[in-house]
């Protein structure tokens, strides 16, 4: 993974330092040897981007009264992309640190309010007194950043700030009017410069990104080793910090009890690397990461590839990337999210890629949190995959399970945009913890890897998040105020153009995800042992080889749930409280097959009570399952998901056996 990483930032470098030159059979190499020649070619790449910041404000002095320092606001493209160079930013080493320069983020939260924290701006001018009173030749230069950052009075908008006790420094963080983005606050010289025009405050900022400084904590300073594990090279300084500060803080090895044995002063034992090799993994977070973002299962992932070296290929590559990243950056927030889709399609299309890892992590200041990652998959499958889903595509619509309203964000496409919405628990912040469970998250991704490696589902974990999904639906229902639409209806209002997912619409969709495994092979085609075959037209659309009803059981609980559908139907229309009726008898879910004979008692007697049967159709359906019951008796063999989902199946359909009797009803979106 780290390694890819480095490839990516190498090929960044040399793209953006030498234009058009042909890619060189080493870049490694390139690098190592640059850095001892020609290392401030690389400064700009060594301090973050500004990332998402917009704006920026300057700290200067007031040239006509020494007690007040200036504010001013500026937009970042006032700086024509030089934004890196002008003003480089490298964050302290700890939350708590001071500020390194005179480069600051300011930020704002609307509980704490703006920061930094007046205990970090004061120790911030602490430290710049401290390098302004040393021999160094940047001392001037902190001289008189501390001048104007000391001052009393900040003048800002036309207007003089002042409050007794506070620097212009804090006044300024306090007055910045942004509350929703962060900006930069910077210090601007008697001559109008920024940090990154001035040369001493360059060479002083090179002494910082050195690895002695960048990559080492108190705790833990580098170490002499035989060999960094990452290039290879021998006896050079290495630094156990060196991953987390350069922005990849995947196993938090620098943390004394990560794993057993590992203690701040042994932990360059573990996965120490050396400063170049830092270095490139700091590019590849601050300047390439972001790029390779992707909503894969809807949720964020860095998609990496494994570049191929080979000169032609990996060009050809570079410049169909660049393509692409080049239309991101011309799209507005809403269409780049839904650009990134296409990522998987630019990289399952390039011949200069051998593989793909798909990683889950937090992606924030650091790369921290992994939560999960699917190694070496082929380009060749993700195309297959694509290809697949549109085939998918063309078929849904003869299918009568499928749904007649598919949401919009159910999609069997490479990115397996379907299998958030699957298992997506209704409930708003009461299904919080159970929408963000790592046990959930595992199941999406294992089915993720098995659908991209072409292997087979984990079928039995598949089915319990499925159960409890449904009965989350099912508690949502009992607090609706229209359970019947709900439970029968697909969540369509025609007059405001909406889809949402009701149980009825999600059982469709589920039906339909169920066939898609199939279809992508990582589902067994299951062997019907069914003797039982409609005699009447009404249900003989619904007995097909693919409808997933392969016994007689099977078969009972189907045609039951259509019965038990239209009996909520009548309760509905005659406004009796379902909730409290009809859908108690679902026993939240827990029904098997010994439970269908009681329910089919109830369900009779409802319907003669109704004078329901005065229906040729439900006459028709009863006398099927009539002959289907006395062929199976009260032997009903089925566990608590076959029963559930089947009933729920028959369920979902039933407004579609009886159209004539439905009335349009229209639900209000959640």
């Amino acid at each position: 993974m780290l390694v890819k990483m480095q490839k990516l930032a190498l090929c960044f470098l040399w793209e953006a330092l030498n234009e058009n030159k042909e890619l060189p059979k080493h870049l490694r190499n390139w690098f190592d040897e640059e850095r001892i020649t020609n290392g401030g070619r690389f400064f700009s790449y060594l301090v973050e981007p500004e990332g998402k910041i917009q704006k920026f404000y300057s700290l200067r002095e007031n040239p006509n009264n020494p007690e007040i320092a200036i504010l001013e606001g500026f937009d970042i493209g006032s700086l024509e992309g030089n934004s890196a160079k002008r003003l480089p930013f490298n964050r302290p080493s700890g939350p708590q640190s001071p500020q390194l320069g005179p480069v600051i983020k300011r930020s704002y939260s609307k509980k704490t309010g703006s920061g930094p924290s007046l205990k970090i701006l004061n120790s911030t001018i602490k430290s710049f007194m401290e390098k302004a009173n040393s021999n160094s030749p940047w001392a001037e230069y902190f001289q008189e950043a501390v001048s104007v950052f000391n001052r009393k009075k900040l003048s800002y908008g036309g207007k003089i700030e002042e409050d007794k006790g506070k620097t212009a420094l804090s006044l300024a963080v306090e007055l910045i009017p942004e509350t929703n983005q962060t900006v930069f606050l910077v210090f601007q010289d008697v001559t109008g410069r920024f940090p990154g025009d001035v040369p001493e405050y360059n060479d002083y900022l090179s002494t910082m990104i050195d690895g002695d400084e960048k990559y080492t904590t108190i705790k833990t300073a580098g170490h002499i080793a035989h060999q960094c594990p990452l290039c290879g090279r021998n006896d050079f300084k290495v630094y156990a910090s060196a991953c987390s500060l350069a922005g990849i803080n995947i196993s938090n090895i620098d943390r004394v009890g990560a794993f057993p044995g590992i203690t701040t002063q042994n932990a360059h034992l573990s996965f120490a690397i050396c400063a170049n090799c830092a270095d490139l993994l700091y590019i590849f977070k601050f300047h390439i990461l972001e790029k390779y973002l992707a909503p894969i299962t809807s949720q964020n992932a860095l998609v990496l590839p494994d570049l191929d070296l080979h000169t032609e290929k990996l060009s050809r590559f570079l410049r169909n990337f660049q393509i692409y990243t080049d239309g991101l950056s011309k799209k507005d927030k809403k269409a780049i999210n839904l650009e990134r889709r296409q990522l998987i399609k630019v990289l399952a299309e390039s011949r200069g890629i051998t593989t793909i890892d798909i990683i889950w992590a937090d992606f924030g200041q650091k790369m921290e949190n992994l939560r999960g990652i699917i190694t070496d998959v082929l380009p060749s499958r993700l195309k297959q995959i694509d290809n697949k889903g549109r085939e998918f595509d063309n078929i849904k619509n003869i299918n009568p399970f499928f749904p007649k309203h598919e949401m919009d964000s159910f999609i069997f496409d490479a990115n397996l945009t379907f299998i958030y919405n699957l298992f997506h628990r209704p409930g708003g912040k009461k299904a919080k913890v159970a929408n963000s469970s790592k046990k959930l998250f595992e199941l999406k991704r294992l089915l993720a890897e098995s659908i991209y490696k072409k292997k087979k589902i984990p079928e039995k974990r598949l089915w319990e998040e499925i159960m409890i999904t449904a009965r989350w639906y099912l508690t949502d229902i009992l607090q609706s105020d229209n359970p019947v639409f709900e439970l029968l209806n697909e969540g369509f209002s025609e007059k405001k153009n909406i889809i949402w997912l009701t149980l009825s619409g999600w059982i469709r969709h589920l039906a339909m995800t169920i066939e898609y495994f199939k279809y992508m092979e990582v589902m067994e085609m299951m062997e019907s042992k069914r003797t039982y075959f409609p005699e009447g037209k009404v249900l003989k659309p619904y007995f097909s080889e693919n409808s997933g009803i392969n016994n007689d059981h099977k078969a009972f609980a189907f045609i039951l749930g259509i019965l038990y559908g239209r009996v909520m139907r009548i309760q509905g229309a005659k406004g009796v409280n379902v909730s409290a009726n009809a859908l108690t008898w679902l026993k939240r879910l827990t029904l098997t097959g010994r439970d269908m004979p009681e329910l089919f008692i109830k369900v009779r007697e409802k319907l003669l009570a109704y004078e329901a049967e005065k229906s040729s159709v439900i006459r028709e359906i009863i006398h099927e399952l009539g002959v289907l019951g006395c062929k199976l008796g009260n032997e009903i063999d089925l566990d608590q998901i076959q029963c559930c989902y089947f009933l729920l199946l028959g369920q979902s359909i039933s407004n579609d056996i009886f159209p004539k009797e439905n009335k349009s009803i229209e639900g209000d979106k959640k």
